[in-house]
């Protein structure tokens, strides 16, 4: 767990607007200084739920996107993501900012793009998240994720090179 992954907005905001219904999973690989006081961040609430890991183990990982209705995402710097491509082939609903190329991962239906210029653009989206149909989220999370290209992928990654 990174920094710049926005951890800290992320569960200031959760603490903003949950219901008292909802849950906060932070799961993945950690630092020893930033994981400590990550811990410390989130104190003792009873409904938020850091899991950390020297690496992000393939069946602890599945386990944490089979526990999540909607991944959230909350990058302050991001070129491209492959915990994004993770989620949108479970299938999940994500929240991320538009930065970089994660417009161009999720299909605008799969979760919820917001912009990370607005300072209250992951509150708005979190809010606007549990309006939406999951059901439907979760079919074009998966739609994202497989309708990639690959031939044509590669062929724009080679003139780009060639370029």
């Amino acid at each position: 767990l990174l920094a710049y992954k926005g951890l800290e907005e992320l569960i200031d905001t959760f603490r903003a607007v949950d219901p008292g219904d909802a849950w906060l999973m932070i799961s993945g690989g950690v630092r020893t200084e930033y994981g400590g006081h990550l811990s410390a961040y989130v104190g003792e609430h009873p409904r938020i739920i850091l899991r950390t890991f020297e690496y992000a183990p393939g069946e602890a990982f599945v386990r944490v996107l089979e526990a999540s209705d909607v991944i959230v995402l909350p990058f302050r710097a991001s070129t491209t993501s492959g915990s994004l491509v993770q989620a949108l082939s479970w299938p999940r609903p994500a929240i991320v900012p538009a930065m970089g190329c994660l417009p161009a991962q999720m299909r605008p239906d799969a979760g919820i793009l917001y912009s990370a210029d607005d300072p209250h653009g992951l509150e708005e989206a979190m809010r606007r998240i549990r309006q939406i149909d999951l059901g439907a989220a979760r079919a074009a999370a998966w739609q994202s994720a497989t309708s990639a290209d690959w031939v044509e992928i590669a062929r724009q990654h080679l003139e780009a090179y060639r370029a």
